[in-house]
């Protein structure tokens, strides 16, 4: 990320985890790991790459949901926060009459 014209790498990234969002403060950042049940929202100091499990997201009806990979959007307060969610769903007929 950058802050200020200059960039460096974020300490303790890890693998797919990605910055979503500044926290009002500058020194820290927000960050997402998607999960199969939705979302951990971690928040890491820039300089010491410490993190703090923040929030974890999981929608209330689970069946056909689809990964959270969109973004999140959030306030740099961390107060109001805004995801989508999808699901997938289908339909399996049988039929014993077929001819």
């Amino acid at each position: 990320m950058q802050c200020a014209g200059s960039s460096r790498p974020i300490p303790s990234l890890q693998g797919r985890e990605f910055p979503i969002g500044w926290i009002s403060d500058s020194k820290h950042i927000f960050t997402q790991v998607p999960t199969p049940t939705g979302l951990t929202i971690n928040r890491i100091d820039l300089n010491s790459g410490q993190r703090e499990l923040w929030q974890m997201i999981k929608p209330k009806d689970q069946v056909g949901l689809n990964p959270l990979a969109t973004p999140i959007a959030i306030t740099p307060d961390g107060h109001w926060m805004a995801y989508p969610h999808g699901t997938q769903l289908g339909q399996l007929y049988r039929s014993d009459n077929l001819k």
